[in-house]
């Protein structure tokens, strides 16, 4: 990392061009950064030295042929030409329904004078072949020619589309579907255990290549009395990683078969996982005059996370003897969890008891466990009164 810093991150704006027209823009920026700022680009994907052109754009129009003169599109986006962007595309009629498009990444940015003897991407880490092992790191070769650089930097893209409908005079529906995408590099630290105290450790450029998909939809009612939502939503968590495995860089440590060169050690990674979710809210004011004044609210949810990546072995060094098996397969484990919260304010209309106030609330929840190491059908619940 250059430790010069750089209080603004930018050292000068040099050009900036636009095109104007009836309040719509679209413009482009020459930046010069004269020096790395690693904090000034944690996100801004400006952190390197050197020059960048920025773009931006806010355009808009009716759409009179489709929808007549309350039909639009609107087109919208900052920081192109980085990888910290956003750009919105919307289109509809006012009142009636509208479609979203949205791309939008981040850059997080750590550091670049990293370096480490490793290489190699996805589950496997190799040393190269001319390393040279020992018991501690002053026995081993860790010069420039023996590593390589090593940038820790993330990179999120993502893409979600939504929807909107109105369907009459008091319901309206959205639905929303989104996929996103991260990889990059991160340090982890690993290590290979002689003995239940003793650990010969790492650090590791462990890779990232997480995706996600998520959908949702939700129903809306709104009237005078009654405000109700309802909705839907479920997402898939996959990690194109299921494990990170390194060669031991260690040798003297007292088991041949794990040492330098065929030893190796082994991590789990994130597990892949679903997300399902059910949840009503809302309110109502009853109409009998009796109840005038009373407001019940409510919020209720129902939610399950479940995952069933099968199980790694316990070592990955063939030469190594384990006598005793995997209990099963894989954790096949799911988490279900129900809340439910109610609220009542009432404050009478009726003269004599106008200075009457009265408020009560509920509140339940239930976790339900189902794993290898714990089953139940009611691991912990609770539940509160009036």
């Amino acid at each position: 990392m250059n430790g010069r810093r750089l209080t603004c991150g930018l050292a000068a704006v040099l050009m900036a061009v636009g095109v104007y027209a009836q309040e719509q823009r679209i413009d482009a920026t020459f930046l010069y950064s004269s020096s790395n700022a690693a904090h000034f680009g944690e996100y801004s994907d400006l952190s390197d030295e050197g020059a960048r052109v920025v773009g931006a754009v806010d355009l808009f129009g009716s759409l009179d042929w489709v929808s007549g003169d309350n039909g639009y599109w609107t087109l919208r986006g900052s920081n192109l030409g980085l990888d910290t962007y956003d750009v919105e595309l919307s289109a509809g009629e006012q009142g009636r329904y509208g479609l979203n498009l949205r791309f939008d990444g981040i850059s997080q940015f750590k550091r670049d004078d990293g370096r480490t003897p490793y290489s190699g991407g996805g589950e496997l880490l190799a040393l190269p072949g001319s390393w040279t092992p020992g018991t501690t790191t002053v026995d081993m070769d860790l010069s420039k020619a023996n590593t390589r650089s090593f940038d820790q930097e993330l990179q999120r893209d993502r893409i979600e589309l939504q929807g909107h409908y109105l369907f009459g005079e008091h319901w309206q529906a959205e639905v929303s579907v989104s996929h996103e995408e991260k990889d990059g590099d991160r340090v982890a630290g690993g290590a290979i255990y002689f003995d239940a105290s003793t650990a010969f450790a790492a650090l590791l450029p462990a890779p990232v290549d997480y995706d996600t998909s998520d959908f949702s939809a939700m129903a809306r009612y709104s009237a005078d009395r009654l405000q109700a939502n309802f909705s839907l939503l479920y997402s898939d968590f996959n990690n194109d990683n299921q494990r990170l495995t390194w060669d031991n860089a260690y040798s003297g440590i007292g088991n041949p078969a794990v040492e330098y060169p065929s030893g190796q050690g082994s991590l789990g990674t994130t597990p892949d996982h679903n997300r399902y979710q059910l949840r009503s809210s809302g309110s109502w004011l009853p109409p009998m005059e009796l109840l005038n004044g009373l407001n019940l609210q409510w919020d209720g949810a129902w939610d399950k996370v479940e995952q069933d990546d099968n199980f790694e072995p316990y070592t990955v060094n063939p030469d190594l003897l384990v006598l005793e098996g995997l209990p099963r397969t894989d954790l096949d484990a799911e988490v279900e969890t129900t809340s439910v919260d109610i609220r009542a304010n009432y404050r009478p209309r009726w003269q004599p008891l106008r200075k009457l106030r009265l408020r009560g609330a509920y509140h339940y929840d239930d976790r339900d466990y189902d794993c290898l190491l714990y089953t139940s059908d009611a691991a912990d619940e609770s539940s509160r009164g009036w």
